[in-house]
């Protein structure tokens, strides 16, 4: 990340990331985050331009351009942070972990599942359905 220049005082490199099966091979992958407030104030129009990629086979490491910005995320602010997005446009749901992956062509998406609660309010959860931003 250093080696980008445009990149590295702008976004950093989230904590989390997700193993998947990308184009035939495990990978781990993790979207780049805002380095502060500042930085998405001076960016947020267009949005986070990559994410980091990681071949668990021999460990090479890629910063990998989806084909479209990544405009939801966890270190955006106000009506673009993915779970303040998710609790206006969805009220009534209860959500699980999220999870950021990749489709084969590339293109980023946040999945989260939506629990129904079965015994009680604070009992057994059951998975009610999968949402993708």
């Amino acid at each position: 990340m250093g080696e980008i220049v445009e990149l590295v005082s702008q976004f950093s490199v989230a904590s989390d990331y997700t193993q998947i099966n990308y184009q035939g091979k495990p990978v781990r992958v993790s979207p780049l985050e805002y380095a502060g407030f500042f930085k998405w104030f001076n960016n947020k129009q267009a949005g986070i331009p990559n994410n980091i990629m990681v071949d668990m086979i021999n460990g090479e490491v890629t910063l990998e351009k989806p084909k479209q910005n990544i405009m939801y995320s966890e270190s955006e602010r106000f009506g673009r942070n993915l779970k303040r997005f998710l609790r206006f446009n969805y009220r009534t749901d209860i959500f699980g972990d999220f999870s950021y992956e990749l489709d084969e062509e590339g293109t980023p998406y946040w999945i989260v599942a939506v629990h129904e609660k079965k015994i009680g309010l604070f009992g057994g959860t059951e998975n009610q359905r999968i949402s993708w931003l």
